[in-house]
């Protein structure tokens, strides 16, 4: 023999006080409805959006017996594998009297009564506290019946080692418990205590743990008095057993204080949950309210029987941590209980929903700069980080994260956060920009005659054109600058008839000379440097300058209202020329336009150009009739021959106009 020692009688931990307001189960939503605190409850419906449980965690409720037949009840008990279905004869296994599982147990197909020994999991008689604990633990859910358990589906497995008068002896409550460990139950409710330590109880604890199964437990009512006693100073038994997987549970009411009542302890018991006037299931298929820690014990049964629902993997000191680490402090529990603090379900659930990464700042569009930083954050605090940019591999990474010598070119910047439960947000944050540190090149400004222009008397319109090129990366230009100077002096800016004009036509003095510069900034806000244009000359020839040779047929100078200088040379002639030699880069032929003018070829360089026909149904005086532009200056000729136009054979010649 190994020990001997006294068979203490137990007692359920119940303070009875019927309330048949249902379904006002404060302890798992609380408004303020029963005149609580608003939101002093253990968050059941946030935790039911992740899980409402499943049937393949069982709980093993070790107590008075359970009334399998009440209706909220009826569906989610435990059913033994072993002892269900017919045997090799055709008999019903439950029934048939036979230990058909070889577990010692004879048709124990749903628990067991260790006090007569038999497998009736309920007499007529029995103490309603083991079927009020079954409700509150796992009463079935969204049936459109009763009340609802914390678990919607987790199995019951009734084990009475209690009496009608809710009195057992310990060497029941052991053999209840080793019953649900070999059985397969890795939660178990205890809501009973009295007696002092026992080392079998301790090593059957130690069975279980080693099972992985966690063993809950009520903290204890307090003595003859009604009053809460400290557990620390005098424990109660099983509840104060120094053993990892036991977990003692306090009482708290509506306002999230401590039931008067109710045991304590700031290194014994563990922590507390919702204990006064707590509706759940009875005997007779009705429902009534109690009170104790035996009604707080099934809120932490139901909870931790969700956890193992969300994560099947967990053993008994994963879930007790789950449970512990995640509670609701309050500051009235903070030396009453280990954990400090009020059962919470949602919290205790293991986290399997991903964060959402925003991003508060950063560059964006087309920017200059070749540094970017990101600022972002998680909508669960406590989160991690991890960013890449431009598809490199994930990397680990903190706000702000910053990157330098980045390349011309379109970027993407993700980040996704990582919550404490190593959930990832499967739809990283994003950043796109385009980096533009590279100035346009712009090209110098060319000029040239403008067609069919109308010179002034003093001006010459002409046409300045330009470019630019925006490098690699094509944010484009943003804007342009033109400045001129005349006759050598300072440059002054021109204004322009939009930012991102390419050319503009200007009235020029003859015989000045000018420059023009151009320089452009991309939409990054790179400017480029200045694109200076050639110096160049307006030189008017006028019909009468020694420069201008005429030949064949009888040209004619002559008064003309409205030509340049007030005279023209005109022919009518075919084949009279009419002969520039110039040294330039643009050349225009200037002439009237009228209804009796006629046709002209004009041959550049010794090679016809084109035949321009000088008719206009109206009067157009110093008209550019024709241009022709080089890349460079040089020495050309332009000639215009006479074609005799049937019935307008004049030609004239006004000037020719040379930039040089």
């Amino acid at each position: 023999m190994e020990y001997a020692e006294p068979d203490y009688m137990l007692e359920a931990s119940a303070t009875t006080a019927n309330d048949p307001d249902f379904p006002k189960l404060y302890g798992l939503h609380n408004t303020g409805q029963t005149g609580g605190g608003n939101d002093a409850d253990i968050d059941a419906p946030e935790a039911w959006d992740t899980t409402t449980g499943d049937p393949s965690t069982t709980v093993a409720v070790i107590d008075s017996g359970v009334d399998i037949s009440h209706p909220d009840l009826t569906n989610n008990i435990w059913v033994n594998p072993g002892e269900s279905g017919t045997d090799s004869g055709g008999r019903n296994k439950a029934t048939n009297g036979v230990d058909d599982d070889g577990n010692k147990y004879v048709d124990d197909v749903n628990g067991w009564d260790f006090v007569k020994n038999d497998a009736t999991v309920f007499d007529s008689g029995d103490n309603l506290h083991g079927t009020h604990v079954a409700g509150t633990i796992a009463a079935e859910g969204n049936n459109s019946a009763g009340m609802v358990g914390v678990n919607w589906k987790a199995k019951i497995m009734p084990l009475k080692f209690l009496d009608a008068n809710g009195g057992g002896a310990t060497s029941n409550a052991i053999k209840a418990l080793d019953y649900a460990v070999a059985s397969g139950a890795k939660i178990s409710n205890n809501s009973y205590g009295g007696g002092g330590y026992l080392q079998s109880f301790v090593d059957s604890l130690k069975r279980a743990d080693a099972a992985g199964h966690l063993f809950l437990a009520a903290a204890g009512n307090g003595g003859a008095d009604g009053i809460g006693d400290d557990n620390d100073a005098s424990p109660s038994y099983p509840a104060s057993y120094d053993v990892p997987n036991v977990v003692s549970v306090a009482a708290t009411d509506k306002n999230d204080a401590l039931a008067g009542f109710s045991n304590y302890g700031a290194t014994s018991v563990d922590i507390a949950a919702p204990g006064v006037g707590i509706l759940s299931t009875v005997p007779g298929n009705t429902y009534g309210s109690l009170s104790g820690t035996s009604m707080a014990t099934p809120h932490v049964a139901g909870v931790a029987a969700l956890v193992k629902s969300s994560n099947p993997t967990l053993d008994d000191a994963g879930i007790k941590a789950n449970l512990l680490q995640s509670v609701d402090k309050k500051s009235n529990l903070s030396d009453k209980t280990a954990s400090g603090g009020r059962l919470n379900a949602v919290r205790a659930l293991p986290d399997t929903s991903a964060p959402d990464t925003t991003i508060s700042s950063g560059p964006s569009g087309t920017v200059a700069t070749t540094s970017a930083a990101f600022a972002f954050s998680s909508s669960e605090p406590g989160s991690t980080f991890e960013c890449r940019l431009d598809a490199a591999a994930f990397g680990t990474c903190s706000s702000p994260d910053q990157h330098t010598g980045l390349a011309d070119g379109a970027h993407v910047f993700e980040v996704r956060a990582i919550d404490a439960g190593g959930n990832a947000d499967p739809t990283p944050a994003r950043g796109t920009w385009t980096v533009d540190a590279t100035a346009p090149m712009a090209e110098a400004p060319a000029q040239s005659f403008v067609a069919n222009s109308r010179l002034g008397t003093s001006a010459v319109p002409i046409r300045l054109g330009w470019s630019a090129t925006d490098g690699v990366d094509g944010g484009g230009v943003g804007r342009y600058e033109l400045q001129q100077s005349t006759n050598g002096g300072a440059y002054a800016n021109v204004s322009l008839p939009t930012s991102t004009a390419t050319d503009i036509t200007r009235s020029l003095a003859p015989n000045s000379t000018y420059r023009f510069r151009v320089r452009a900034e991309d939409k990054a806000g790179n400017l480029g440097g200045w694109a200076e244009g050639p110096v160049f000359k307006v030189a008017p020839h006028q019909e009468n300058a020694t420069t201008v040779g005429y030949a064949g047929g009888t040209w004619t100078r002559a008064a003309l209202s409205g030509a340049y200088g007030g005279y023209v040379k005109h022919d009518k002639t075919p084949g009279a020329k009419a002969k520039l030699f110039f040294t330039g880069r643009n050349v225009a032929w200037v002439a009237p336009k009228s209804a009796v003018r006629g046709q002209a070829e004009v041959w550049v360089d010794g090679v016809k150009e084109t035949t321009v026909d000088l008719y206009s149904s109206t009067t157009l005086a110093r008209r550019v009739v024709f241009s022709k532009s080089w890349a460079s200056s040089g020495s050309h000729t332009v000639e215009v021959r006479v074609l005799g136009t049937a019935g307008r054979p004049r030609v004239d010649v006004d000037a020719f106009v040379v930039l040089s």
